[in-house]
């Protein structure tokens, strides 16, 4: 599962992956002897053109180096393996790699490691293929990891994760990587935004940075995954083709309020993991008072309305002072 938020502990299983890739080059180091060391490129969603070692798998840099030397050693080095140069070796530039911003500095813990642009590279051990990035932005083992263009760039974007989770009396759900419930607007009849203005800010679309996809998460399906220009500019992500959009109303994760509502120009739906548009309204619950009438209680959902004064809007992919107020738009975690 594609994660992108920091992790305060480091998880056991990814201890013993470190501790066994220690080993396997502790015991190959041998025959590593003078052969060259690739790095390339490689198209990762939600990244764009990274930089990647020989068998594809994603290279970050260490913020603390500052470019100038190797910081991550000891039990850092073993959860995030810098890629090392046997004495001899030369480093070679593949696809998109240019071979003048190749290089290598020396390593505290013996030998050398190989930089791009001025910074180490380290693969990552939480990284259980190639072409995963679930290391990208975190701030681990003493500083923020980050992956590279090919161009030397430091890309600090956090993709956008589509996930899906359980909602009771809605089945499973699409939602953002921080849980909270994502809807499809019936205008925009699986074609194009049509929420802008005053509706976006009730309901923000879900972003995408320029030249960004969406990432598939958890129980969905990448190929249903897409985007739409925003008549507001940028694009914003769909799925089955229709727009994404948060709701304001929404305080928690797992809460879907703005379910079936009739609000800002249209009908608001959950969308299921299938791509199906889910319709169940909020269930209603009966009760009988003592003196024999009946009492009909609708499930309650919060209405937020938008006037001039109304809190700026969090759709933009920088992020503003409107976040705290909109914990459920993805731009701003």
């Amino acid at each position: 599962m594609f994660k992108f938020r920091p992790r305060l502990a480091i998880p056991l299983q990814l201890l013993l992956a470190a501790a066994a890739a220690g080993l396997g080059a502790a015991s190959g180091s041998s025959s590593a002897t003078k052969r060259p060391v690739a790095v390339s490129t490689r198209s990762v969603a939600g990244l764009g053109l990274i930089l990647v070692d020989s068998k594809g798998r994603t290279l970050y840099m260490f913020v603390p180096d500052k470019r100038k030397k190797v910081t991550c050693v000891g039990t850092c080095a073993r959860i995030w393996p810098p890629v090392k140069l046997a004495a001899g070796a030369t480093l070679v530039a593949k696809g998109k790699v240019k071979a003048k911003l190749l290089g290598s500095d020396p390593d505290p813990a013996g030998g050398r490691v190989a930089t791009y642009h001025g910074w180490p590279l380290y693969t990552y051990a939480g990284d259980g293929k190639p072409g995963e990035a679930t290391g990208q932005a975190l701030d681990l083992n003493g500083g923020l990891w980050y992956v590279l263009s090919a161009a030397g760039g430091v890309i600090k974007t956090k993709p956008v994760e589509i996930e899906s989770r359980v909602i009771p009396k809605l089945g499973r759900v699409l939602v953002n990587s921080r849980g909270f419930t994502l809807y499809m607007f019936a205008p925009d009849k699986r074609k194009h935004v049509t929420c802008v203005g005053t509706c976006a800010r009730v309901w923000p679309p879900v972003k995408l940075a320029a030249g960004r996809q969406a990432i598939a998460g958890s129980g969905v399906h990448g190929n249903l995954l897409g985007s739409d220009a925003d008549p507001a500019g940028g694009r914003v992500a769909t799925y089955h083709g229709w727009p994404l959009y948060a709701y304001a109303g929404d305080r928690t994760p797992g809460q879907a309020t703005g379910q079936a509502l009739n609000l800002n120009g249209g009908l608001w739906y959950v969308l299921s993991a299938a791509g199906g548009v889910v319709k169940t309204k909020p269930t209603t619950t009966t009760s009988t008072t003592s003196s024999g009438n009946t009492t009909t209680t609708t499930s309650s959902s919060t209405t937020v309305t938008s006037t001039a004064t109304t809190t700026p809007p969090p759709g933009s992919t920088t992020t503003t002072s409107s976040c705290p107020s909109f914990p459920q738009c993805a731009e701003c975690y």
